[in-house]
């Protein structure tokens, strides 16, 4: 079903995790709401049958702007697990060795039930929009990253210039990063401040330019 995920309802099913002495975690899955019928099997060849589904998620350009999911639209996955603070103020995950210690255990409970099924973790606070998680099968294991700039340079605000942020961080030959079939989407999203006479104090709404 083309176009299927922007306009249908997303679904979710949360449960309390305790991690630490203190902090509480809320796992989430969430999922779309699409009927049965029109879910199509994506099929394999011999040369990607040891990729998860996931993996053909990725390519999938329809999953490059879901406006009711930010994960998705960062990473192009279909249905998926957050790891979130069940307070984003007590609870948040800070620091990378709270980080690295959630996403190694349920590295450890994806590999234990073999589950394909993206997981994240949410570091930071909310407004960072910060997310670290994986996918695997048998085979393959796909890991999940994104940054956040606080100022970002001039560089940072065309396309070409995000182009060269990611060359240099990833990690495969130049070769491959110069093939024509490689697809680049981008969103910028703009936060607006507006002083508001009425109630003497600020507020903030957001607007949306999707390319």
């Amino acid at each position: 079903m083309v176009g299927g995920l922007k306009i249908c309802q997303w679904q979710s099913k949360s449960s309390s995790l305790n991690f630490g002495n203190s902090n509480k975690l809320k796992a989430a899955y969430y999922f779309p709401d699409l009927p049965s019928d029109v879910i199509e099997e994506i099929p394999c060849s011999e040369s990607d049958g040891h990729l998860s589904a996931f993996c053909a998620d990725i390519i999938d350009m329809e999953k490059d702007f879901i406006y009711h999911s930010n994960i998705t639209t960062m990473f192009g996955v279909s249905e998926f697990i957050v790891i979130s603070p069940a307070d984003q103020i007590d609870d948040a995950i800070m620091t990378e060795d709270q980080k690295n210690l959630v996403i190694s255990a349920f590295r450890a409970a994806q590999h234990s039930v073999n589950c394909e099924v993206p997981m994240f973790i949410q570091f930071g606070h909310i407004d960072r929009q910060l997310f670290f998680g994986t996918s695997c099968n048998k085979s393959v294991v796909t890991h999940y990253e994104s940054s956040h700039l606080r100022r970002a340079q001039t560089r940072h605000k065309h396309l070409s210039g995000l182009l060269d942020l990611f060359k240099e961080h990833v990690k495969c030959p130049i070769l491959l990063l110069d093939a024509e079939d490689i697809r680049i989407s981008v969103q910028f999203d703009y936060n607006i401040k507006v002083m508001s006479f009425c109630l003497s104090n600020m507020f903030v709404f957001q607007v949306y330019y999707y390319l």
